[in-house]
C-alpha cells in the first residue's frame, strides 16, 4: 500500500480502504517481495444463504386408509428424503405413532421430497409404499408438505391352485411382491376372499377352502384390499363319477 501512504495522509487512506470494501472494489496487494500482486474480492462467500422449513404431518392408517394418503396399515415407520435434483438434502424417519416432523436450513428453491413407508421403525425392509412430490421452500417460512402415497405391491403370487380331492380342505397363502419381485409385508386381514362357486370350493377370509360335494371348477379371487391388486387360482374338484 505505499503508493497510497506517499500521497494520502492516514485518515484519508482509511476512508478510501473502506469505501472501496463497501463497494467491493478489488484491492490490490503486495506479495512478499513486492513484485507480485493478486486480485481479491473482499465480498465473495459473504452473502449468506436464505433458508425456510419444511414440515411434514403423518396421520397413521388404523381401520381406513383413505384418512391416511396411503400408509398401509403393516408400516412401522415414514422415511422423508428431500432432494434438490439428484442431490439428497436431508433424511428423516418417523417412527409410528410420532405424527410431524420439520425439516430446518433448506435452501430457498424448488425441491423434490421422496416419502417411503417400511415395515420396521428404522426403515428397513422392503418400502409398502412410496410417494413423491415437490415443495417451494420459502426464506423464513415453515411450508406444509402434502404427499399422497402409492401401494408398492405390483402383483400377488399364490401358493396352492389346481387339481384337490374332495376331501381336502387346502389353505392359499398370498405372497404381496414388488414388480422387482420382492415380498411386501402385509397386516393380517388385509385380504378379501371370493369364490365363483362356493358349493364346489367355498373360501373363508383366511384363506382356508372347504371342498363340497360337486365335481367341477372353482375360481377363488383374493384381492389385497390397500393395492386393489388380485390374484386368481383356479380349483377344480375331481373328476365327475362315470
Amino acid at each position: 500500500m505505499k503508493q497510497f501512504k506517499n500521497l494520502l495522509p492516514r485518515t484519508a487512506l482509511l476512508a478510501v480502504i473502506a469505501t472501496m470494501i463497501a463497494t467491493g472494489t478489488p484491492l490490490l496487494t503486495a506479495g512478499c517481495g513486492g513484485s507480485t500482486s493478486q486480485t481479491t474480492s473482499m465480498t465473495s462467500g459473504m452473502q449468506a444463504v436464505k433458508t425456510g422449513r419444511a414440515v411434514f404431518h403423518i396421520t397413521w392408517s388404523v381401520a381406513n386408509p383413505a384418512n391416511s394418503r396411503l400408509i398401509p396399515q403393516a408400516s412401522e415407520c415414514i422415511e422423508i428424503r428431500v432432494l434438490d435434483g439428484a442431490k439428497v438434502l436431508r433424511t428423516k424417519i418417523l417412527a409410528r405413532p410420532a405424527t410431524e416432523v420439520t425439516i430446518e436450513d433448506l435452501p430457498a428453491k424448488k425441491l423434490t421430497n421422496v416419502i417411503r413407508a417400511f415395515p420396521n421403525a428404522d426403515a428397513s425392509g422392503v418400502a409398502q409404499a412410496e410417494g413423491r412430490s415437490e415443495v417451494e421452500i420459502k426464506p423464513d417460512e415453515k411450508i406444509a408438505v402434502s404427499v399422497t402415497m402409492t401401494s408398492t405391491i405390483d402383483h400377488l403370487v399364490a401358493s396352492q391352485g389346481g387339481d384337490v380331492e374332495m376331501d381336502s380342505n387346502p389353505i392359499i397363502l398370498i405372497s404381496p411382491r414388488t414388480i422387482a419381485d420382492e415380498i411386501v409385508l402385509i397386516r393380517p386381514g388385509s385380504l378379501r376372499w371370493t369364490s365363483s362357486a362356493p358349493g364346489i370350493a367355498a373360501v373363508d377370509q383366511n384363506g382356508v377352502v372347504t371342498i363340497g360335494e360337486i365335481y367341477g371348477e372353482a375360481i377363488i379371487t383374493a384381492t389385497e384390499l390397500e393395492s386393489n391388486k388380485s390374484v386368481q387360482i383356479p380349483i377344480e374338484v375331481g373328476d365327475a363319477p362315470e
